[in-house]
């Protein structure tokens, strides 16, 4: 398989739950804004892109980890060739996500505009939904590889 054909299996389902996942999240942010305790916690807006964030993490490594795994018996993450499969998966997250933060500072957030709760126009949010992506997806590589220790 060629490098450009893995990539795109790697971030297809990393591009597609962000898009999930920022239709979400600008749908409840539009109607917490609207409900009577508006502003009166933005703690409330951090801890659902962090939320988000943590789903499109777990969800998109395990799908992006299945399309680049080979076919065989069982989960793709219980198998031997799990774990080069998925440190290429987090490299590739990695840049992603660092290359759509740099993007957004060079673009987005170089002008200060209103304050913000949905994500990218909020430039806090957007590196908490970020951050919370990479732990989720670091956390999902390191918790559902096979172990190198025999269970008995």
């Amino acid at each position: 398989m060629t490098l450009w054909k893995k990539l795109a299996k790697t971030l297809g389902p990393l591009i597609l739950w962000i898009a999930v996942a920022d239709v979400v999240g600008v749908a409840a942010s539009f109607f917490f804004d609207i409900m009577p305790f508006r502003g009166a916690s933005s703690l409330l807006f951090y801890t659902l892109w962090c939320v988000l964030g943590v789903f499109v993490g777990l969800f998109s490594y395990n799908q992006a980890g299945a399309s680049l795994a080979p076919e065989g018996p069982g989960d793709w993450s219980a198998r031997p060739e799990a774990a080069p499969i998925g440190r290429f998966v987090l490299l590739a997250f990695v840049l992603f996500v660092a290359l759509l933060l740099g993007f957004g500072a060079a673009y987005l957030w170089r002008v200060r505009t209103e304050p913000s709760y949905f994500v990218p126009d909020s430039e806090p949010l957007t590196f908490v939904f970020c951050t919370s992506v990479l732990l989720a997806s670091v956390v999902a590589h390191t918790i559902f590889r096979p172990s190198t220790q025999s269970r008995t």
